[in-house]
């Protein structure tokens, strides 16, 4: 069974706006806090709570108490009660369908991971005529870091589900970008303009600006899946070529051989970057994992002897121009040690 994994403000409601805005009025009324940030990406941990310690801790020079958490929290919460009294607030197009189409088929199940502290979430789900506690879910009562939000989320649905094959997150942030790629799953985004384009850059596998298209979004799960699998069952044929070049290097190296060590080495590092999980161009702040964390921890990609081959012609090729160039430019001691070079890559072949 696929778990489908729904983040809430902005994914399913649309509550980003009156949420910041009570957020932001909260602590000012509570804590005095005015001229706040509201750029959340920059904040450590996108969630209530987190944005809540960081800037208490920013601006009264101590942590919070659960005192002072309590009383925010509760005037956060009557804040948002009284503006969905006045508004109600809005499901974003097409998310009540989409959640009951997942829910009734027996290959995928629906879970929650939410920034949101539990009742604020529970408030505005139903303010959009949703139920947040129809599925499993994990909130900011849980955890400042989405991560552990995110993880919870799974556990908690595969004690009511059984066997989760493989988690989809779906999500507005960047934030929430960031996170399924610091676990390893793929991220949906929603979101239109700007907001598409970054959640884009910061990896998401394709972006929707609602849930009107139900039928692309669920075949989009399903390519998501067939990719997954593949991936899954694919030989890598790295593996072998890799083994192949480490002994011939060992050998090289107790030779003496300089040229040939460097153009395996060079072959080796050609290799090892093409197998790189891909990132674009996003940034992560740097954070250090406890010992023995695996959760930062991504599979190489697999490459196929079409791959190799395409690696090697491209390393090759570079020789071979290099060679050029020298001999034109009378260095001809450099050229015939780049067509050296050039008959060691060739070793291992360039044809299919």
């Amino acid at each position: 069974m696929r778990l489908v994994i729904f983040d809430i403000d902005g994914t399913l409601t649309q509550t980003m706006n009156a949420e910041a805005e009570c957020y932001v009025r909260s602590l000012a009324d509570v804590c005095g806090f005015t001229e706040v940030d509201t750029d959340w990406s920059r904040y450590t941990h996108v969630t209530d709570a987190g944005v809540f310690q960081e800037i208490y801790e920013a601006r009264a020079g101590r942590s919070p108490t659960a005192d002072d958490v309590s009383q925010f929290r509760q005037h956060f919460v009557c804040l948002l009660a009284q503006a969905s009294s006045e508004t109600p607030f809005m499901p974003v197009t097409g998310a009540p369908q989409l959640l009951s189409r997942l829910t009734g088929s027996v290959e995928h199940s629906v879970a929650l991971a939410t920034g949101a502290w539990r009742d604020s979430a529970r408030l505005k789900m139903a303010s959009a005529g949703l139920c947040y506690d129809d599925y499993p879910a994990a909130s900011s009562d849980d955890a400042l870091d989405r991560e552990t939000i995110i993880n919870l989320a799974m556990r908690r649905a595969a004690e009511r589900f059984g066997r989760i094959s493989d988690v989809v997150y779906v999500g507005d942030g960047v934030w929430d970008a960031r996170a399924c790629r610091s676990i390893g799953i793929p991220f949906i985004g929603v979101g239109i303009d700007a907001r598409a384009g970054s959640l884009a850059a910061e990896g998401a596998v394709c972006v929707f600006p609602d849930f009107s298209d139900a039928d692309s979004f669920w075949n989009r799960l399903h390519e998501i899946k067939d990719v997954e699998t593949r991936a899954k069952h694919a030989v890598d044929a790295s593996l072998a070529m890799k083994k192949r070049i480490r002994t011939d290097l060992q050998s090289a190296m107790q030779a003496r051989s300089i040229s040939e060590v460097r153009v395996l080495r060079s072959l080796l590092t050609a290799i090892d970057n093409a197998q790189a999980v891909r990132v674009g161009g996003a940034h992560i702040r740097y954070r250090v994992p406890p010992f023995g964390d695996r959760s930062t921890e991504v599979p190489r990609v697999p490459l196929t002897a079409e791959d190799l081959r395409k690696i090697i012609e491209s390393e090759l090729e570079l020789r071979h121009s290099a060679a050029a160039e020298l001999e034109c430019c009378g260095k001809s001691d450099a050229a015939s040690e780049a067509r050296t070079e050039a008959a060691v890559l060739a070793r291992y072949g360039t044809k299919t």
